[in-house]
């Protein structure tokens, strides 16, 4: 790349998007690029765990980020926040950030993310046991890792300004069409979604109406009503379409 390209990791809740999005508004050259979000708006997901709350993330979907994002990393200066960093190619990287987080600092952070008992315990888990912290030496070399706390704002302040002054000597610049495909790049899908393969688990059974209205929404007729005969229908289609890999299936 022609800079450095800099990746933020951490547990859920330690900070990583508050942190990067600071970053890149300290006018140093460098573009975040929120990874959950892009998930999110670009539909690059399996489906949704409705027991976990969460969504799932197969090999096709890690995929469809690293062929989203692989253009902008020859341009250098960007700052990838995830919390996973073991699908990134390492050459992505020459500057790997592990937030870390006391579990007394995790624990109301993941409360107010009304995130259920198991689901905070499971993240306080990995937070003790450092699997973030461990997939980041697995992967990226040593001496590319910094592991910094973001226990409160003013670690946060200090954990900025200590990057933020590291990022100003890199001196990034760019020209008006190297912007323009950048931020294109971060606006549109280069993938359809719908060619993602789709999976549905729900332990729960078919209860969860709006779950998989959501799923089966292009075959719904109105808003505000559910044919639980017509879903019941739609979801088997759905699941008769699924494909390993890249194929067809109904978007989630």
């Amino acid at each position: 790349p022609d800079y450095p390209n800099i990746l933020v990791t951490g547990t859920p809740a330690a900070g990583k998007t508050t942190l990067a999005r600071k970053l890149a508004n300290m006018k140093n050259g460098y573009v975040h690029v929120d990874v959950a979000m892009m998930v999110k708006r670009f539909n690059y997901s399996a489906g949704k765990d409705i027991d976990w709350d969460c969504l799932i993330m197969d090999e096709a979907c890690e995929n469809a980020i690293i062929d989203q994002i692989e253009p902008l990393m020859k341009y250098g200066g960007m700052i990838i926040d995830y919390h996973t960093c073991d699908f990134f190619p390492e050459r992505w990287f020459q500057n790997i950030v592990v937030l870390r987080t006391n579990t007394s600092s995790l624990y109301p952070r993941l409360v107010n993310r009304s995130y259920e008992k198991r689901k905070i315990d499971e993240n306080i888990e990995c937070e003790i046991f450092d699997v973030v912290k461990d997939a980041a030496n697995e992967n990226y070399k040593t001496a590319n890792i910094v592991e910094l706390y973001n226990n409160d704002l003013f670690e946060l302040e200090a954990n900025a300004k200590r990057l933020h002054r590291w990022m100003q000597k890199q001196n990034v610049t760019r020209n008006n069409t190297a912007m323009e495909f950048i931020t294109s790049r971060l606006e549109k899908p280069a993938i359809a979604a719908a060619h993602i393969n789709r999976t549905i688990k729900d332990p729960r059974g078919i209860g969860d109406l709006t779950y998989y209205k959501h799923i089966c929404a292009d075959h719904m007729s109105t808003d505000d009503e559910i044919n639980p005969r017509e879903l019941a229908r739609k979801i088997k289609e759905v699941e008769a379409n699924q494909t390993s890999g890249f194929g067809a299936g109904n978007e989630s």
